[in-house]
């Protein structure tokens, strides 16, 4: 099982301003404890694009999956837009810039289309 957000080197100039870290852990449905998770992820302190664990051999049943994404901001970090302004000030072709924009728009709604999905249930 495995969490995981966007690889930022491929969106070079469109990093946002926060840095997440990833965590969950798995639940039998019912079982609200903190402390009665059957798997948990561990941090990686070198690698904070996923999180991941090996799954025990389950049984076909209900089960809650905790999510934890902790958010850092670095303030001195330009914001999306500014590195876009930034990176199309410096260019007279911006084709690259519009490939990578529109992959980031895409990587972005594909997560809005689940989360639509999810909030209609």
């Amino acid at each position: 099982m495995a969490l995981s957000q966007l690889e930022g080197k491929y969106f070079k100039g469109l990093e946002a301003q926060e840095s997440f870290r990833l965590h969950f852990q798995l639940h039998y449905e019912g079982s609200p404890n903190a402390e009665d998770y059957i798997v948990r992820s561990h941090n990686n302190y070198l690698l904070h694009r996923s999180v991941s664990v090996e799954l025990p051999a389950l049984q076909a049943e209900n089960y809650v999956i905790w999510l934890k994404i902790a958010a850092q901001r670095y303030i001195d970090h330009q914001s999306v837009e500014a590195g876009v302004k930034r990176q199309a000030a410096d260019r007279m072709e911006n084709e690259k810039l519009g490939q990578v924009g529109y992959a980031y728009d895409l990587a972005h709604s594909k997560a809005w289309d689940h989360m639509d999905k999810v909030a209609k249930l």
